[in-house]
């Protein structure tokens, strides 16, 4: 089964979000320091229900609200969500088509969708 990540992105609380949209293959992130390269990486952990956050502090988590995950996997693509640490860190997890994409992506998305704790999102990404 192929799986990859398709974007990370982040939300604030009046819905501006930041996209980093990435491809299946290799994907290379440059630029200069201290502008939040390491932190995707720690935003894939939070958002893969992590018990703790580790995304270091300053722009970035002074910027979010959620960090959103896109994955494909199979023949479909899963939205995973988690608010920041401060607002709770409660989940969403949802299935999506195959051609999902990532970009039109808006913080409304979310208000239909039940909140779940990080261990329910933990199994169903196990299952």
């Amino acid at each position: 089964m192929k799986s990859y990540i398709k974007a990370i992105i982040i939300f604030n609380k009046n819905g501006e979000k930041r996209v980093v949209p990435l491809e299946q293959g290799v994907n290379i992130i440059t630029g200069e320091s201290k502008t939040g390269k390491s932190a995707l990486v720690e935003i894939i952990d939070y958002c893969l229900c992590s018990t703790r956050c580790t995304i270091p502090k300053g722009k970035i988590t002074d910027f979010s609200y959620l960090y959103v995950l896109v994955m494909a996997i199979g023949d479909y693509t899963y939205v995973i969500a988690r608010y920041n640490w401060y607002d709770g860190g409660k989940m969403y997890f949802s299935k999506e088509s195959k051609d999902f994409v990532p970009e039109t992506l808006e913080l409304s998305y979310f208000v239909e969708k039940s909140t779940l704790s990080y261990k329910d999102v933990q199994y169903e990404i196990e299952c």
